[in-house]
């Protein structure tokens, strides 16, 4: 299997090569996993992407569950029990309705009630191979639907401690469509991601409680080509904070110098981050950070992104 990022990916590429399969997590359950999967085929999917995320957990009858949205059929309470079924409810006072039996054996069938889909389940295979935008994978778990004609799910594809990579389902008569992964993020760690340019800022919570506002922001490049960027003085970013009235309280560019020369800034492929902080009093707040690229003062920034933010009274 190779991916663009390493993580759960190699030690599971490692597992492969020594023929030692450990009890496999085949649909990670952690608040805040994310997937990401692109969408295509005929009909053309009303959305371009789909985003799962794991939002919250929750006791329901003494037992841990899991709240997934971002499905087209809607938002799920999801478990998955000692013995690697994944269980399904639509709400806390809905019986449980099996999903997945993961621990099956091959050409087994088990009785499921998935969304857009047939009643039986087997898995057909433990050792599927596939390539998609994020990486090419190989000892997948691959389920297909014998009991789909013409509408539901035809075939799934799911790597361990990642998730569903590809799902294709029926949609009448020759039609299909499908979706795959193209960004994965489980257990706090990217574990998939397929080439892309991304610019981030995020906020330090714990520095906010002592009225420091401490900011990263981030440039990342896996894209086939280096990025390359240039810059009409040696100043690469800038950030502003705004009131809740949208006065500008600070702006980094006003508390530095800069050379008035040429700057470049290349990237072949990883992630450039930048660290700045200031003192502010309490309140709410907005930031915004853009690079400050030669064609950013007479278009919108390229590059920019914006985080509300709140600096509590301090203790």
């Amino acid at each position: 299997m190779r991916a663009n990022r390493p993580g759960a990916l190699a030690l599971f590429l490692l597992w492969s090569c020594v023929g030692i399969l450990p009890a496999q997590d085949y649909f990670p359950l952690h608040i805040g996993n994310q997937w990401v999967y692109r969408t295509g085929g005929a009909p053309r999917p009303p959305q371009d992407h789909i985003v799962l995320s794991i939002d919250r957990a929750q006791i329901i009858e003494g037992e841990q569950w899991f709240l997934l949205t971002g499905l087209p059929a809607g938002s799920f309470w999801l478990r998955q029990d000692t013995t690697s079924k994944l269980w399904a409810r639509r709400s806390e006072s809905d019986a449980p309705a099996l999903w997945y039996d993961f621990a099956a054996r091959e050409g087994d069938h088990w009785s499921q009630q998935l969304p857009y889909c047939c009643g039986l389940s087997p898995i057909t295979s433990r050792k599927a191979e596939h390539k998609g935008p994020a990486a090419e994978y190989a000892n997948l778990l691959e389920i297909r639907y014998p009991g789909v004609f013409q509408v539901g799910l035809d075939q799934e594809l799911f790597a361990p401690y990642i998730g569903l990579v590809y799902r294709r389902q029926n949609n009448g008569g020759p039609s299909m469509s499908w979706m795959e992964l193209v960004y994965s993020r489980t257990g706090g760690v990217t574990t998939l991601s397929a080439p892309e340019t991304s610019f981030l800022l995020s906020v330090d919570h714990n520095a906010l409680q002592q009225g420091l506002a401490r900011f990263r922001i981030a440039l990342r490049h896996t894209g086939p080509q280096p990025l390359r960027l240039d810059f009409s003085s040696s100043q690469i970013y800038d950030l502003k904070i705004l009131n809740e009235k949208g006065d500008t309280v600070w702006l980094f560019s006003s508390t530095a110098t800069f050379l008035a020369v040429l700057t470049s800034l290349t990237l072949d492929s990883g992630e450039r981050n930048w660290v700045l902080q200031t003192q502010l009093p309490p309140g709410r707040y907005t930031a915004e950070a853009w690079l400050t690229t030669s064609d950013a003062n007479t278009a919108p920034p390229r590059f920019s992104a914006r985080i509300p933010f709140e600096v509590p009274p301090m203790r």
